[in-house]
């Protein structure tokens, strides 16, 4: 046996429709959250190491790559 559609209508009321509401993510925050975790953090460390070092090319490589990486992940995302 199940509920009554008078007991349903009063949990309804009760509890509310059985939902999950979603949580909106503004997209900006969607594709900073690329650059935390442990790999982009040590890409941005060994990025600004190469840059402290004067070795700009290998620094421009990595911050482009680690870009390149962020907005590929942000789109497979979206």
């Amino acid at each position: 046996m199940g509920l009554t559609e008078e007991q349903a209508k009063e949990n309804i009321k009760k509890y509310g429709f059985n939902e999950i509401k979603e949580k909106s993510v503004p997209i900006f925050v969607l594709f900073l959250q690329k650059f935390w975790g442990p790999i982009p953090w040590l890409l941005e460390f060994t990025g600004i190491l190469t840059f402290l070092l004067k070795k700009y090319p290998d620094t421009v490589a990595i911050f482009v790559l680690l870009i390149f990486n962020g907005l590929v992940s942000f789109w497979h995302e979206l």
